[in-house]
């Protein structure tokens, strides 16, 4: 049977949909259109911040690129994305999983990779070690988790898998492998808004020099090694993706010596392959770069930076766009999409409000929501509003404050639990703040808190991360036995 909850599908294989019945075999349908829409679908729920939604979605499409089409590029994708999907839905241990199967290509169509055939006589190879476990309720730095981190930060595609599935996808991977690492050192944001988050510098013990020697550099250790592996795959992808696209204007300046038509036939075969890199899809994996940089720069408490990076990020995102006129030829996962736009900006939002520069904010919020209703772009709108609140508790309007909330949570139909809770919080705050000066401001507090406590714990309960008995999404084997 499938698992009854999306939370319980970070550890489960479809291998058909139902039992000894292949519903696709006889079915008369467009491969590539199928797989792209089911591609495209998962990607904006991911995009939107809805893992649980995309868990199911992605294993049906998992399930119908290997198994049904054979398709070796989506099923990679599929991979990719369902180790993003569990990132977000707080699963690591799944994601770590999923991450090293990527890599080895374990579960793609053995039948399309090409491999070399086996020599008959030749005694067969051993099968390939387990990759270590890696355990979530223990924290990320502690001795049993030592050697997934280490294997996580040093894995590497074999090269007959990457020519395979493509540079653009291979990059995408890359990126979720440091999203991923870069999630276990995160911190929850203040609900109030901190206007920093802790600088973070590498321990060691501390030697006095020797006389005429530099003092030796202390291994980083703890978040500053995480850190430091998530600035090293970055700085990779980043060369990568500018050797790709020189490679890339190399290959079409020799088809214009030709002429006009050569021209437009190398680039339409260039965008045929859903693994052919393609000028939209290298810039909007370098934006994705460019925004986990960002995340990494602010956790070290480089604001600053962080703005400069996302500036640079949307910048060669409007270059890009202006530059193209035609429709996509990127596969949906890696298309320059409104969304990925508006996160930049809600970012710089964040960011602006984090250095105190609430003028620059003003703007950019504004901005932002005019962008997002010209895109129609609900989700990317409602984050803006709910950051909008946030800046006028900062500048001290707290009447617009309470307004903006309170406009904010009657309209929450289809947000997530964990941002409606958080509004509700910060109107409590308000309530709280001025009940001195109006009546009945503790009582309404009180009933705002209620419901954000009522909508964290229906968000646990939905993310399975009540009870291990109840949710086997949770539970972890060490040795045979049930982990503690």
């Amino acid at each position: 049977a499938h698992p009854p909850r999306s939370a319980d599908h970070g550890a489960y294989r479809l291998r058909e949909i139902w039992p000894d019945e292949q519903v696709f075999m006889d079915a008369d349908f467009e491969e590539s259109s199928l797989l792209n829409t089911m591609q495209a679908i998962a990607s904006t729920l991911l995009e939107h911040g809805m893992p649980l939604k995309a868990l199911p979605l992605l294993n049906v499409y998992k399930h119908l690129s290997t198994d049904v089409c054979r398709s070796i590029a989506h099923s990679f994708a599929a991979d990719v994305l369902k180790s993003e999907a569990l990132t977000l839905a707080g699963q690591p241990h799944h994601a770590v999983g999923v991450v090293f199967a990527t890599y080895a290509g374990d579960d793609l169509p053995s039948d399309r990779l090409q491999l070399p055939l086996a020599d008959a006589s030749a005694e067969p190879p051993p099968p390939p070690e387990a990759p270590p476990p890696f355990y979530a309720h223990l924290p990320f730095d502690a001795e049993a988790n030592a050697a997934a981190l280490s294997a996580l930060s040093a894995l590497s595609v074999p090269p007959r898998l990457s020519a395979r599935v493509g540079t653009p996808l291979m990059l995408r991977a890359e990126l979720c492998r440091a999203q991923l690492l870069l999630s276990l050192v995160q911190r929850a944001p203040s609900p109030l808004g901190a206007a920093t988050e802790p600088k973070v510098e590498a321990k060691g013990k501390k030697e006095p020099p020797k006389k005429g020697a530099p003092p030796p550099a202390a291994e980083p250790e703890g978040d500053e090694a995480i850190l430091e592996a998530v600035e090293k795959l970055l700085d990779a992808s980043e060369e990568q993706l500018q050797r790709t696209d020189e490679e890339r204007a190399l290959k079409l300046q020799n088809a214009d010596d030709k002429g006009a038509d050569d021209v437009d036939a190398a680039d339409a075969v260039d965008t045929a392959a859903l693994s052919a890199p393609t000028p939209e899809s290298l810039v909007a994996v370098a934006c994705r770069a460019k925004l986990l940089r960002a995340a990494l720069c602010r956790r070290r408490g480089m604001l600053s930076l962080s703005v400069a990076v996302i500036r640079e990020a949307m910048a060669a995102a409007a270059a890009a766009t202006l530059r193209e006129a035609r429709a996509s030829a990127a596969p949906p996962c890696m298309q320059l999409n409104a969304t990925l736009w508006l996160t930049m900006r809600a970012t710089l939002v964040e960011l602006a409000i984090a250095q105190e520069q609430l003028d620059t904010a003003d703007d950019q919020v504004n901005l932002g929501i005019t962008e997002a209703q010209v895109a129609n772009d609900s989700h990317s709108r409602r984050r803006l509003q709910h950051l909008r609140a946030l800046l006028l508790m900062r500048r001290g309007e707290l009447q617009a404050a309470m307004s903006a909330c309170d406009s904010w949570l009657s309209t929450a139909d289809g947000d997530s639990g964990e941002a409606a809770a958080m509004v509700a919080v910060q109107y409590a705050s308000l309530q709280l703040g001025l009940s001195a000066l109006r009546a009945g401001g503790a009582e309404l507090a009180a009933t705002l808190l209620r419901r954000g406590v009522e909508q964290l714990w229906a968000s646990a309960a939905e993310y399975g991360v009540l009870s291990i008995e109840e949710w086997p999404c949770l539970t972890q084997t060490e040795g045979g036995k049930a982990a503690p």
